[in-house]
């Protein structure tokens, strides 16, 4: 063919009826190119023969990294060390690279301690702002109290993105998260009729706290109530104590006569019930001169349980918030709750809170039995009552709309707005409830100056 601008011949090669683009030595072109421009450094364009392989090479620049080769044709294939065999055809091959943001951890847990299980998670470089972690599984334990067992309740959020896996397990976070797998421990026992103050006891108690105050500001109200500011984060300090009903028992010398003791001794005392494993078993035996005597003793040690209920503990916060701190006079939105940042609190003034901390046990010896029957053997007097109590740190922003209470000079305008809080065991039907007093006074913006500038 000719080329109509510079009048010279130009030689092409036909191979079964296309165009090659083949070198006049027998080599094809193999060119390396960078997406974006600037992002980085990929090397290196050769001439290469069909059949040929060249190893690639590549280099992000600063505040980039190298996501993966892409070629035309698209079946040219770039292996795991970056080698590339060459086909009969010119080839394009592009390093690519991405914005490089730097990393972010999610950290994946169970909820009470030990209740189950949560796969997933670890620390991932975020691609264009967000970071995707596949495969959060949550399993609950089958350790479970007797009668009884673990179920998985919901996914939360203790800090960070507010997620949840999808339907593929997948979860997709833009920057340091916490998730958290909740279970509920549920009562297998017949029939599980608790009332709301039966066989159980639920205490609870809080405080609410400004995350700081001026100089002048005072800390206590008239009214008793803390003091906080349009604005302004305060600290609500739950704590709970739930009676589980379980006790440690202690059985010596259980005598059984010329019987083998069983592994297990079933007990039952005051309304309390329940298997008690053995410690040791211990034989006895004297002769005279025509006979020959013999006895077994044993020593058991265990928890007994009152029925139904067994092992609860406290597992959530109701709030209720009056509507001045949900909703502002004019009927918008919180703002606090457009800026997501009470994250859990609803348009109705409500807030579900899911206990976060791991409870700890405190041991009560104040129970005493009646061991008039315990004739044939020792009784230890270790029954203890356990008691699990948790303390739980409540965060919540004051809305910049929120009426005030209380004047800078301390004059009483309306009463302290009073905030409700119930906890709720985990079988859902055991409850008890606090209130606490918070005053509003003023806002934190108050006293702060700009001056324009130009």
């Amino acid at each position: 063919m000719c080329n109509p601008t510079s009048g010279q011949l130009v030689f092409q090669y036909f191979q079964k009826g296309f165009f090659t683009n083949q070198n006049k030595d027998g080599t094809y072109n193999l060119t390396v190119k960078v997406s974006p421009e600037g992002a980085g450094t990929a090397g290196d364009n050769a001439k290469l023969k069909a059949g040929a392989t060249k190893t690639l090479w590549e280099k992000p620049n600063e505040g980039y990294y190298f996501t993966g080769w892409t070629t035309n044709p698209k079946d040219v294939k770039i292996d795991s060390k970056n080698t590339l065999t060459m086909p009969a055809a010119n080839v394009t091959a592009t390093a690519n690279f991405s914005n490089s943001v730097g990393f972010v951890n999610l950290t994946v847990k169970s909820s009470p301690e030990g209740a189950g299980t949560v796969t997933g998670g670890g620390n991932k470089r975020l691609i264009d702002g967000k970071a995707i972690f596949s495969g959060i599984t949550e399993t609950p334990n089958k350790n479970a109290p007797e009668e009884s067992h673990w179920q998985f309740d919901h996914w939360g959020v203790t800090q960070g993105d507010n997620v949840a896996p999808d339907s593929k397990s997948n979860i997709t976070i833009i920057k340091d998260t916490t998730l958290v797998a909740y279970f509920k421990l549920i009562n297998d026992s017949q029939p599980v009729n608790v009332g709301g103050d039966e066989n159980s006891t639920l205490t609870i108690n809080s405080t609410v706290a400004a995350a700081w105050h001026n100089a002048d500001d005072l800390t206590i109200s008239d009214a008793g109530a803390a003091i906080a500011k349009e604005g302004q984060l305060v600290t609500f300090d739950v704590k709970t104590a739930s009676n589980d009903f379980r006790y440690t028992e202690r059985l010596n010398d259980l005598y059984f006569g010329h019987s083998y003791p069983p592994d297990k001794y079933f007990d039952y005392n005051s309304g309390f019930q329940g298997n008690l494993e053995h410690v040791s078993r211990q034989y006895h035996s004297y002769s005279t001169k025509h006979h020959y005597y013999w006895w077994w003793t044993a020593d058991y040690w265990g928890h007994i349980y009152r029925e139904p209920v067994k092992w609860y503990s406290a597992f959530q916060l109701n709030f209720t918030f009056p509507d001045e701190l949900t909703n502002p006079p004019v009927g918008d939105l919180n703002p606090a709750l457009q800026k997501n940042l009470n994250t859990n609190l609803n348009p109705d003034g409500t807030m579900l809170w899911y206990i976060q901390s791991n409870p700890f046990i405190v041991l009560n010896n104040s129970v005493e039995y009646d061991n008039a029957f315990n004739t044939n053997y020792e009784h230890e007097n270790h029954a203890y009552e356990q008691w699990k109590q948790n303390e739980e740190k409540i965060e919540f922003y004051v809305p910049l709309t929120t009426p005030i209470t209380v004047e800078d000079d301390g004059t009483r305008i309306r009463e302290p707005y009073k905030i409700k809080i119930q906890g709720v065991e985990t079988n859902g039907k055991i409850t008890a409830t606090t209130y606490v007093n918070l005053d509003v006074k003023g806002n934190i913006y108050k006293g702060i100056y700009t001056t324009p500038v130009g």
